[in-house]
């Protein structure tokens, strides 16, 4: 079996669940944006603001809006993040499912169905710390995207910073994705909220809150074994 792709990653984050629910996704503040940091300023503040962090769990909200069927789809769940590249997202609301990146792999587990899903990675190119804004490299970050700092909003009468990354040309997102914005607390640099916008005009919103730093959180949350009678689908990966 061949690694998948970077671009798969990241689908796998704006499509893995089936969603049904539907409710309001929170505005930033109304006001003036605030002036826009430099890059490298901001980069360093979030690295520095980051040293330490080893581990993270926050609860989310995952929107995933298709115009093409008038469709906007909601679930809530868990999330579980270990450095450098492990991400668990335990979803709860209104089904079961999980979704595990961990090295050099991605497991997608529905309980109801009594299925999983493997898909093997390139564990260079899988960064899900990146596009939560609280791991990876911004080297990487900036090897694969053009990278601005949008002017800021305020949230829950936070001050944000607003990271945009549009694709470069020749890499594995160009054609796929538009843009995404990362929108992250000031005084933390944590993420509030994370947005992609696809080519095809689908809009997927990621919503954290609840956060907990360094929790003590159990080695094999990020060790991955079909419970007995799950049908396992060991799936390839393709070229884009």
């Amino acid at each position: 079996m061949k690694p998948i792709p970077l671009f798969v990653t990241l689908c796998v984050l704006l499509c893995a669940y089936p969603l049904t629910a539907r409710s309001q996704t929170a505005a930033p503040d109304a006001g003036t944006p605030e002036p826009s940091p430099d890059v490298d300023r901001t980069f360093g503040e979030l690295e520095a603001a980051h040293v330490g962090l080893d581990m993270l769990s926050a609860r989310f909200q995952h929107t995933k809006e298709v115009p093409l069927f008038d469709e906007k789809i909601v679930s809530r769940g868990v999330l579980y993040y270990r450095k450098p590249e492990e991400l668990l997202l335990r979803y709860t609301e209104p089904d079961s499912s999980t979704v595990l990146i961990a090295r050099d792999q991605i497991w997608l587990y529905y309980p109801d169905l009594k299925q999983a899903h493997r898909y093997e990675i390139d564990p260079d190119m899988a960064l899900p710390g990146v596009f939560l804004g609280f791991g990876g490299s911004s080297d990487r970050m900036r090897e694969r995207f053009d990278v601005t700092i949008e002017p800021s909003v305020r949230m829950g009468g936070k001050a944000t910073v607003r990271i945009r990354m549009t694709p470069k040309a020749g890499t594995p997102f160009d054609g796929e994705v538009r843009s995404i914005e990362l929108l992250v607390r000031r005084d933390t640099y944590l993420p509030l909220r994370c947005e992609f916008w696809e080519e095809t005009g689908d809009h997927t919103l990621f919503e954290f809150t609840a956060y907990e730093r360094n929790p003590k959180l159990d080695p094999a949350l990020f060790a991955f074994t079909p419970p007995e009678g799950t049908e396992v689908f060991e799936l390839e990966g393709e070229s884009w």
